[in-house]
């Protein structure tokens, strides 16, 4: 038991000889160690006299320990008493927060592309605390700990060996701070298999969006998109310029910027019983994916839900009930955003920033609309047939497929209700990945 002397009280009257108190009448005066004794919350108390008196081992042996009064996982002030014959000394017991937080680092050494930003989840795996907390990086390390104030993201100047700190304070101003290495290099620099960051939003389309009109100034007309079979033949980069110049206006992306980076994405209607399988997968590769949703699917597969957001994958809204969203007024589209969200929200506390059009079906209204909300519009730059349940593709055509199609700044969408994907996706990552490609998160910005 850790124990925290506060306070030892003497009264005037009292004398100590000899380690005994003695009164005026000569009888004896149990001796506290401390009238106010302090533990951590959830620690296990003591119930050994010798803890909290100050006597002969003969003379505890006769004493009585009451701390039955003490609730030892809540944080309060709590009485207790100890008792030799016909004497009673009562004290208090403390449960506190006297703890610092405990920060799980994902490692103590991290390479870092030169040019980006460097996020606290791309170092911290969990912090966990008694109480509430909040942690960041150290603005400066010079600072002591009490003043130093804390920051989401950190950059750095160039290439060339840093230290950074991370830094947790819980309610009751209890400090805990650690340190980790960050190597800061060119892209494509860091050594094979150790710990790499990667701020992907530099590889990502980050247009902001136009400065919106009023939303009934925009086309109703539907629209339905779909990639074709024209690519660039230098870079096998679909040429989809029509979409990406007259709509990418409304933050939508069709596909990103030239790198060595894809995206993944899936869409989920109707669980098919594929999505464990395709989350092992993915966990097992290392990759965080984007799972668009409806309202049904969520409240159907909640444990599916929570581990998705759990393992770090992204949630998109794909409308509450996949309607075809050009049919809507942009009150009606509203509303079915917004259903959706609050929905996930309230039941998993996430919150959606990612929206894409069901069956690729929008209007120009309908982007305002996503945009004017806060959505980034997702589409893609590879798909093909497998939605239909019941009349799957052949898995090895599918896969080199997928595989053949490659290419920098790829948006893929996938159907998580086949058994294709499923089977082809551990091959198709590999495959993705001889061709000299990495998957990449959807940040948010």
């Amino acid at each position: 038991m850790k124990i925290h002397n506060r306070a030892v009280c003497v009264t005037a009257a009292a004398a100590v000889f000899a380690g005994l108190m003695f009164t005026g009448c000569g009888g004896y005066t149990i001796n506290l160690i401390s009238d106010e004794i302090v533990i951590n919350v959830g620690a296990e108390l003591s119930r050994d006299v010798s803890d909290y008196v100050r006597a002969s081992k003969e003379l505890m042996s006769e004493m009585t320990l009451d701390v039955s009064a003490v609730n030892t996982d809540m944080i309060g002030r709590y009485q207790a008493t100890v008792t030799h014959g016909e004497n009673v000394r009562r004290f208090v017991i403390e449960v506190a927060d006297i703890e610092a937080p405990k920060i799980e680092l994902k490692t103590d050494r991290i390479y870092f592309e030169n040019g980006g930003v460097l996020k606290l989840e791309d170092v911290v795996k969990n912090v966990t605390d008694i109480s509430e907390y909040e942690y960041g990086f150290s603005d400066d390390m010079t600072k002591s700990d009490k003043d130093k104030k804390m920051e989401q993201t950190i950059s750095f100047d160039a290439i060339g060996e840093y230290t950074a700190e991370i830094i947790a304070k819980d309610e009751y101003g209890n400090v805990s701070v650690r340190e980790i290495k960050v190597s800061v290099v060119d892209e494509g620099k860091a050594p094979d298999d150790v710990p790499v960051a990667v701020d992907f939003s530099k590889y990502m389309n980050t247009e902001p969006g136009e400065e919106l009109k009023d939303l009934s100034e925009y086309g109703t007309a539907g629209v339905y998109y779909g990639v074709g079979n024209t690519v660039d033949p230098d870079t096998n980069r679909p040429i989809i310029d029509y979409y990406t110049n007259d709509y990418g206006r409304f933050r939508a992306d069709f596909i990103h910027p030239d790198s060595k980076y894809v995206w993944l994405t899936f869409n989920e209607i109707q669980e098919n019983g594929n999505t464990p399988s395709i989350l092992d997968t993915l966990s097992k590769k290392e990759i965080k994916a984007v799972f668009f949703v409806t309202l049904n699917y969520v409240k159907n597969n909640p444990e599916l839900v929570q581990r998705m957001i759990d393992e770090g994958h992204v949630i998109g809204n794909y409308t509450a009930n996949c309607s075809n969203i050009p049919d809507m007024t942009s009150k009606e589209l509203t509303n079915e955003l917004d259903t959706l969200y609050n929905y996930v929200y309230t039941a998993y506390g996430y919150e959606m920033y990612l929206f894409r059009a069901p069956s690729g079906y929008f209007s120009e209204q309908s982007l305002a609309v996503a945009q004017s909300l806060g959505y980034r519009t997702v589409f893609w730059s590879f798909a093909y047939a497998d939605w239909d349940i019941s009349n799957q593709p052949e898995l090895s055509s599918s896969l080199n497929n997928a595989i053949e199609k490659a290419h920098g700044g790829a948006i893929y969408q996938l159907s998580a209700a086949s058994a294709t994907n499923r089977e082809m996706l551990s091959d198709m990552i590999d495959g993705i990945r001889a061709r000299g490609y990495e998957f990449a998160e959807y940040h948010k910005f």
